[in-house]
């Protein structure tokens, strides 16, 4: 009916350009209003934009403009813009300009910190691939080996060798993995994914910029529940993880989080159609 009655005024002509030009229009509103939740995206924008400016000379403005990234790149641990953003400063020699050592030998340091940090997480990216590899073939068992292997490497000995959040979210994902593929659920592998959920809850941070991984390890531990008979504790579980979703501004509320959040609603509910 739209179609027709714009016929009549020879709208129609533009219509697909005026489509587009919507479907364009609502991503870019999407992107501005969800780019605080997705980190990545606005430490990209941010260097984008500080770069632009450097070549256009407004070293002044981009000053202020790389302080803010770096400020938010260290806050969510994201080692790799860290060092992006030292070597722009360094690069556009916003420290010699300022004409003292003690900011560049600042620098310097956080390098050395954030290569570190990122020598460390990549370490455990690695065992989670490596296991998320063999997980995915036919013949688990046959496997089994090589997975007793990763499981007992050295940085999944004892948490604190994971020196930063992702690091740390690895190092449970990957014993979390191992109980799930081998079959191997005990009192151990709900202890330790209690723990998980406890920092989490208990984090600096706000929960909120962790609402996925809150979500997900809460899912995992219904799981677990299901596996070494503790049903009668998932629904306080559930309980709590629902308030949580609907108390989550609308910016958090990501597909990924919502998607969590369903897999959890799913294994609850398959759990009491099999009891």
């Amino acid at each position: 009916r739209l179609k027709v009655k714009l016929k009549k005024t020879g709208f129609t002509q533009h219509l697909r350009k005026a489509k587009s030009y919507l479907d364009e229009s609502i991503m870019t509103c999407l992107s501005i209003y969800h780019s605080d939740s997705d980190i990545n995206a606005s430490l990209m924008e941010m260097i984008h934009r500080c770069e632009i400016l450097i070549e256009k000379g407004l070293l002044k403005t981009a000053k202020k403009l790389i302080a803010k990234a770096e400020k938010m790149a260290i806050l969510h641990e994201k080692h790799e813009y860290v060092l992006q953003i030292l070597s722009i400063k360094a690069n556009s020699w916003f420290n010699v300009t300022e004409g003292t050592n003690k900011l560049i030998s600042r620098d310097i340091r956080l390098a050395e910190e954030n290569l570190d940090l990122l020598t460390n997480k990549n370490a455990y990216r690695t065992i989670y691939l490596q296991m998320a590899s063999l997980l995915t073939r036919k013949g688990i068992i046959a496997h089994e080996k090589s997975l007793k292997k990763l499981v007992n490497s050295p940085f999944l000995k004892d948490r604190k060798k994971a020196k930063s959040f992702t690091a740390l979210s690895y190092y449970y994902y990957i014993h979390y993995a191992y109980a799930h593929g081998l079959e191997k659920w005990d009192d151990r592998t709900y202890a330790r994914q209690c723990e998980w959920i406890s920092f989490l809850e208990n984090a600096r941070e706000n929960i909120y910029f962790r609402a996925k991984e809150y979500i997900q390890s809460q899912s995992q531990l219904l799981i677990i529940m299901i596996k070494t008979n503790r049903e009668e504790e998932m629904k306080s579980v559930v309980d709590k993880v629902t308030r949580f979703y609907y108390s989550l501004p609308s910016k958090y509320k990501t597909a990924a989080t919502t998607l969590m959040f369903n897999n959890l609603l799913s294994n609850y509910m398959g759990a009491l159609v099999v009891s």
